[in-house]
């Protein structure tokens, strides 16, 4: 039996599903941060597994129920203190590491701030799923933002990856990213990912961008999109932040 599971107090109000694979998903509130978290084991005793936040915004986690749908994803609901409400997480992945949400522009983009220039659009030619992020580039800035509150400390690594794909672009420009943590409305730690484009068109191509927190932060915002491209489609699918 593994007890050992973490160096902080945790365990309470636990949950566990069995894959067919005898592997196991488990959900607990770790009661030293206050935070909702997910164990995903790798072998039948859990000796590897990986680890995810739920929800870290403010003392949530308690009373939790855990399913999983057909793909295995997790689907959890819990009672959230703060607020007194009954919530529902459909995790975007099975190890439910993605922190963002609607990462895959398969619902509308109420979760994304888009430019001019910038949809959501139904293709059969996605990355993943049946739809994307389309920019349709004029020159300047054309981007889609997101901001997610967390409970974010010193030394955190975050992990920002994404699919783009292009037709008939002008290779003059970059797409990229940007990802900003803030504490109290005031940032604390930025980076910029910027890339040539590999062609004029060119099939989906993965691209990463990482970032540290030098201090403890309660806000992320990641922002895609073009930079100085002046034609042609980019399309974006499978935006994916992850936090260790």
């Amino acid at each position: 039996i593994l007890t050992n599971f973490v160096s902080v107090k945790t365990g309470s109000h636990t949950c566990l599903v069995l894959y067919v694979e005898v592997n196991c998903v488990s959900i607990y509130f770790d009661v030293t941060n206050r935070d909702l978290r997910l164990a995903l084991c790798d072998d039948p005793t859990c000796t590897n597994r990986t680890l995810a936040t739920v929800d870290s915004a403010g003392n949530t986690g308690v009373d939790t129920s855990l399913a999983l749908d057909a793909e295995g994803i997790p689907v959890i609901s819990y009672y959230d203190l703060i607020n007194g409400d009954l919530r529902l997480a459909v995790c975007d992945d099975p190890t439910c590491t993605n922190v963002l949400a609607n990462p895959g522009f398969e619902d509308p983009l109420s979760a994304w701030s888009t430019s001019p220039g910038v949809r959501r659009f139904t293709t059969g030619q996605a990355f993943e799923g049946g739809a994307v992020l389309l920019v349709t580039p004029s020159g300047g800035q054309q981007t889609a933002t997101q901001t997610i509150n967390v409970n974010g400390s010193a030394g955190d690594l975050l992990t920002l990856t994404f699919y783009a794909g292009g037709r008939n672009a002008d290779t003059t420009g970059t797409l990229g990213a940007r990802i900003e943590l803030q504490s109290g409305g005031s940032l604390v730690n930025s980076t910029d990912c910027q890339y040539a484009l590999p062609n004029v068109t060119f099939n989906w191509t993965p691209f990463t961008c990482l970032i540290s927190a030098s201090q403890a932060y309660d806000e992320v915002r990641v922002t895609a999109g073009t930079q100085d491209i002046g034609g042609g489609f980019i399309g974006f699918d499978s935006v994916f932040l992850t936090r260790d």
